[in-house]
C-alpha cells in the first residue's frame, strides 16, 4: 500500500533511454494498454478495456494507460516501480490530462497511480489512495482476479472523467463492506434515540424530548458517519435502506419495556 501512494504522490516522470511505449504504429500513437505481466488471458478483455480507454480519449483528451509488469527480475530480484525501464518510458510520455495506471501482480497490493495536473485537480489524491485501497487489495485481487482489478481501475477513472464536468471526489461505487459499516451504525444510532425515547418517556419528559435531547449524538452516527460515505457513492438505494434500518431499531427500543 505504502509503495502505491508513494507513486501516485510523488513519483516524478524521470526519463530514460530505452524501447518506447508498444504500439501498433507511430500514427496511431502509444498503446493504452501495455499487458507486460500478461494479466488478461482472454485477449478479448484486453482489446474491450483498450477500445474504451481509447473512446475516452477520442472524446475527453483524458488518457488512462495501464502498463502491467513483473515486481522481480529474471534473477528474482525486486525491481521497483521507479527503477523500471518501461515506467519510466510511460512517465515521459504522460501530460498533464493523462493517468498512468501501473499494475504489478506479484506486489501486496497490485495497483500504482500517477496522474496530470488537470487530473488531478478533478481526481484529488485521495481518489486514487481509494482506488488503490478498494481495487488493488490482497483480498479483491484474491476473489476477483488482477485482470478485473486492473479492469475496475481503469474503467472507474474514465467514468469520472466523462461528462460535461468532469470529477469525482470518491471512487463511485458502495461495496458489501461500507454498506454492512453503514447499517451498523444506522442500527447505533437507532438504538441511542430509541433509548433516549423510552427513558425520558418513562421520567415524564416525552419520547420526543428524549429523541431531541440525544439528537447531537445519533444524527452524527446516522447521517455523518452511515448515510454520508454511502450517498456521496451513489449509494441511494443502499441509504434509504439505513434510515429504514433506522427507524426500526428506534421503534424497538424506544418501545421496549
Amino acid at each position: 500500500l505504502a509503495a502505491g501512494v508513494a507513486l501516485s504522490l510523488s513519483l516524478g516522470p524521470a526519463p530514460l533511454p530505452g524501447a518506447a511505449w508498444a504500439s501498433s504504429s507511430a500514427e496511431e500513437g502509444p498503446s493504452l494498454l501495455e499487458d507486460r505481466a500478461y494479466v488478461f488471458r482472454q485477449p478479448r478483455g484486453a482489446a474491450l478495456l483498450e477500445g474504451r480507454l481509447q473512446s475516452l480519449a477520442e472524446r475527453t483528451g483524458f488518457t488512462v494507460r495501464v502498463l502491467t509488469r513483473l515486481g522481480n527480475d529474471a534473477q528474482g530480484k525486486q525491481v521497483l516501480a521507479i527503477d523500471d525501464p518501461a515506467v519510466r518510458v510511460a512517465l515521459k510520455a504522460l501530460d498533464e490530462r493523462g493517468v498512468l495506471v501501473v499494475v504489478t501482480p506479484d506486489e501486496a497490493n497490485v495497483l500504482q497511480f500517477k496522474a496530470g495536473d488537470a487530473v488531478r485537480a478533478v481526481l484529488p489524491d485521495s481518489f486514487f489512495a481509494e482506488e488503490i485501497n478498494r481495487f488493488g487489495n490482497l483480498i479483491f485481487v484474491r476473489e476477483e482476479g488482477v485482470a478485473e482489478a486492473t479492469r475496475r481501475a481503469a474503467e472507474t477513472i474514465a467514468e469520472c472523467l466523462e461528462g460535461p464536468s468532469p470529477g469525482c471526489k470518491v471512487v463511485p461505487g458502495v461495496t458489501n463492506t461500507l454498506w454492512g459499516f453503514s447499517a451498523i451504525f444506522s442500527a447505533a444510532a437507532g438504538v441511542i434515540a430509541g433509548a433516549a425515547a423510552k427513558y425520558s418517556r418513562a421520567d415524564g419528559s416525552g419520547a420526543l424530548k428524549g429523541v431531541l435531547f440525544a439528537g447531537p449524538l445519533w444524527l452524527f452516527l446516522l447521517g455523518g458517519v452511515a448515510l454520508y460515505p454511502v450517498l456521496v457513492r451513489g449509494g441511494a438505494v443502499q441509504g434509504a435502506a439505513d434510515v429504514a434500518l433506522f427507524v426500526a431499531v428506534l421503534l424497538v427500543f424506544g418501545q421496549a419495556g
